[in-house]
């Protein structure tokens, strides 16, 4: 089998390089019409729990 290069080794580099220059391209240039997320988008729905798990072995 020949020996191939570690994919990962290869490609870390380049995602840390392009995550650095999102971070800083956001940073000095944001977005006007950005509306990003409010603390309500990540509310889970509460409802009613019908079984229990007592009720479920019985």
């Amino acid at each position: 089998m020949p020996n191939l290069p570690d994919v990962v080794l290869r490609s870390l580099p380049a995602f840390v390089l392009l995550t650095v220059l999102e971070a800083v391209s956001c940073r000095f240039r944001p977005d006007e019409d950005e509306r990003g997320y409010a603390g309500k988008d990540t509310a889970a729905p509460r409802r009613a729990v019908t079984r229990t798990a007592t009720s479920v072995a019985s």
